[in-house]
């Protein structure tokens, strides 16, 4: 499903979904041995964008989890020098005098590069969290952070920071202005009020009248100055309630206007202010309409030195105007901060994927490539990206295709082009949510839901459904528990497994059910237990199973269970131990892999031991929350696409 924006400041763990799929062919030609490698989509949602004043063509752009991004070709390409700040950057701000050096506020810490990104040092020597940052373009060594108590004040490059004497309250934003670089500005959030310093931050005052009442909550502010218009001119813009608002001040802070519609993001080039959708070139006094670049906008910069280049950072990646903002072109070519939601290979035509993203620069909702992952175009109505929580493909006829969410479940089958939302069974109404689709390898126009079940409205609804005519009617499983997952084994269709708060077994196609966790350590911390389910493809007796508190194997139908990660690290800092998907090798069995929060790891012997399959793959890669699957290609054995939580696609084959 499409996800709402998000706030630069809870950009943390939110939720999305792991999709780990099958490729039945040699991926592009691109993709690595041994080597995790990305192949798109390009974008993402970027919520941090700086232009080098030191370098011509210098960006650096940040998402929420995929790290800080670097561009030296205006956007043109752009490549990930390091997977730090990991947790997303919500602010960068680059050195008007040195091209290497960069910072980050990245959850109210601020962190230092001085080799453009590829490494990061946290400035602890702060001693608060950071949540706005301003450097002296004359002097670039003078630092400006604004934080959760007051502004601190640093004259090394941020090795040492004195605090000033500006009150105790969070300041979200600070403002050097270029033209005089003693004259410093600070925005307070609560109570609210404007700052102003005339001497590098030795005494202050308030200013700021005419500024909404102290009562209304500026959201995002962004604090700017017109250095070269008209000299003292100020802008501050900020959301409330999400509507855009932006205020001018042309007496050095001491009194504001309303300018014009107003807009936001807000950015001031070279003699020109940009609004949103607005522009204006004599200081804010006439505005103009400008094109709004694609997506949600979430940062503007403009170059400098450049009257008419711009960058958007936005819910669909990076845009560039050369034209003012009259028109917009996508520059996002090696930018992987996309989120996958769902991913599915067509297992006849391996070249053939399907994705479910959020944050491309062709728009959220289900792409399509022909070519192994090299381009991507969109396909489908866009109603279908509410249904894109799972994708499954037919075995036999690959051009139908099933897609479902907690909106229900729809059906394609011309290859993705055009759909139809599935009627829900009598008495489902709304509760036709899709958690889970399973398809019959054998039989498939057999389908098995797991369903939303147990939420909301649907307290009386079914938690599993089937369906033996592809989705055309469907009939209730006698299933108690509420299930998180179903699947179908291969070697004997009529076995299924479901597991949720327990795990169940079937024999008889669903019909019936027996609860088959004895001996497992099922969890009692609330909501399911297990978060990943495999089924051996060649012997429908032995199981893979992982919960918060292990993996493991049954190899007798679920009677019996061993535990088999004792030595599996999937989550380093032991908030979690269990993988969030897994997978057998179709053709060496005893191969099995294990996706956990951090990194994906391989087992020659069935789980006994493991050993991680690393290089190129960003921490966090997995949520672990998100559940998913993990298949091996069925043609190449080794040979993974894995889609990730907030850096796109990638592609892995062990040599």
């Amino acid at each position: 499903m499409r996800p709402a924006p998000r706030s630069s400041r809870l950009t943390l763990l939110l939720a999305g979904q792991l999709v780990l799929a099958l490729a039945a062919g040699a991926g592009p030609a691109r993709a690595g041995i041994d080597f995790w490698t990305p192949i798109g989509p390009d974008g993402g949602a970027i919520l941090a964008l700086a232009a080098s004043p030191a370098q011509p063509g210098l960006l650096f752009a940040a998402s929420n989890s995929a790290g800080v991004f670097r561009s030296e070709d205006g956007g043109s390409t752009w490549v990930h020098p390091s997977r730090s700040p990991w947790l997303g950057s919500f602010a960068l701000i680059a050195d008007p005098q040195a091209p290497g050096i960069v910072y980050s506020i990245d959850l109210t810490t601020l962190e230092k590069s001085v080799d453009a990104g590829t490494s990061w040092t946290a400035l602890e020597s702060v001693g608060a969290s950071v949540y706005s940052l301003a450097i002296d373009p004359q002097s670039s060594g003078t630092l400006y952070a604004g934080l959760g108590q007051g502004v601190a004040k640093s004259a090394d490059g941020g090795a040492t920071w004195t605090r000033l004497a500006t009150g105790a309250g969070v300041i979200t934003a600070v403002a050097v202005d270029p033209s005089r670089p003693s004259t410093v500005y600070a925005l307070q959030l609560y109570p609210r009020k404007l700052l102003r310093s005339l001497d590098s931050g030795a005494t202050w005052v308030e200013v700021g009248r005419g500024l909404p009442p102290a009562t209304v909550f500026l959201a995002q502010p962004v604090l700017a100055v017109d250095p070269a218009t008209v000299p003292g001119t100020l802008y501050l813009a900020f959301l409330v309630n999400g509507a855009a608002a932006t205020y001018r001040s042309a007496d050095a802070g001491d009194s504001w206007q309303p300018a014009g519609p107003g807009g936001y993001p807000l950015a001031v080039g070279r003699g020109v202010v940009y609004a949103g959708a607005v522009k204006s070139t004599d200081g804010g006094v006439t505005w103009t309409p400008a094109a709004a670049s694609p997506g949600t906008a979430y940062v503007l910069a403009a170059a400098p030195g450049s009257s008419t280049t711009l960058y958007a950072g936005t819910s669909q990646g990076v845009w560039r105007s050369g034209d003012a903002a009259a028109s917009w072109q996508a520059a996002s070519s090696g930018l992987n901060a996309t989120r996958t939601q769902a991913l599915a290979i067509d297992p006849l035509h391996p070249r053939i994927l399907y994705v479910a993203e959020a944050g491309a620069v062709q728009g959220s909702g289900l792409l399509k490539s022909s070519s192994g992952g090299q381009r991507w175009r969109p396909v489908g109505p866009p109603w279908l990206a509410d249904y894109l929580g799972v994708l499954v493909i037919d075995p036999a006829t690959t051009t139908t295709l099933y897609a479902g969410s907690g909106e229900g479940l729809a059906k394609s089958t011309d290859g993705g082009n055009s759909w139809e939302a599935l009627t829900a069974p009598s008495g489902q109404g709304p509760c036709f949510g899709v958690r889970r689709l399973a398809i019959d390898p054998a039989q498939p126009a057999t389908l098995y839901v797991a369903t939303i079940g147990l939420e909301g409205r649907c307290l009386n609804a079914c938690l599993a459904l089937k369906s033996t005519d592809g989705g055309e009617s469907w009939r209730c499983l006698g299933l108690a528990a509420q299930i998180s997952d179903i699947a179908v084994a291969a070697s004997s269709p009529s076995t299924l497994y479901a597991m949720g708060g327990g795990v169940f077994k079937s024999l008889d196609g669903g019909l019936t059910w027996k609860e088959v966790d004895a001996g497992l350590h099922i969890s009692r911390h609330g909501g399911n237990a297990f978060m990943a389910l495999a089924i051996d493809p060649t012997d429908a007796n032995r199981v893979f199973v992982s919960q918060d508190l292990g993996v493991f194997r049954t190899t007798d139908g679920g009677r019996t269970w061993i535990e088999l990660d004792h030595k599996l690290p999937i989550q380093p800092r032991d908030l979690f131990a269990a993988a969030n998907a897994l997978a057998i090798d179709p053709h060496v069995p005893a191969i099995v892999y294990a996706a956990g929060e951090w990194d994906v790891y391989r087992s020659a012997n069935g789980g006994q031991s493991w050993y991680p399959i690393v290089g190129g793959l960003p921490p966090v890669a997995f949520e672990p929350l998100a559940g998913g699957m993990l298949v091996v290609d069925p043609r190449q054995p080794g040979k993974l696409y894995a889609g990730t939580l907030d850096t796109g696609i990638y592609t892995y084959t062990v040599q």
